[in-house]
């Protein structure tokens, strides 16, 4: 069973989108992404915001997949149409977006 952890904490990420302030250096913004038998599992927390879009990208960025949500913290998205290879996933919270890179 293959999977992994990406856990966004204020560190140097591939991409961020921010739609809201930045955290003081205190503060705690977590958006967990990790990837289990071909489904992707997205959870936030209330500084973070509720989740409202899970999309899959390619590399080049060419939109492969996605999926809106309304109010949810914690999200599966499923990815069985995708090939082996290298992706980008974007969540979308009420309060920012987050950009990571995964391998299937």
């Amino acid at each position: 069973m293959k999977k992994f952890l990406l856990s966004l904490l204020g560190i140097a990420m591939l991409f961020q989108f921010a739609t809201a302030e930045k955290p003081a250096a205190s503060s705690k913004r977590v958006i967990d992404i990790y990837e289990q038998e071909r489904v992707l599992f997205s959870t936030s927390d209330s500084y973070s915001g509720s989740i409202t879009k899970v999309e899959v990208y390619t590399l080049s960025w060419s939109l492969l997949l996605t999926q809106e949500y309304s109010g949810v913290y914690s999200c599966s998205t499923d990815i069985s149409t995708l090939g082996s290879g290298n992706y980008i996933v974007k969540v979308t919270t009420t309060k920012t977006s987050y950009a990571e890179r995964f391998n299937l």
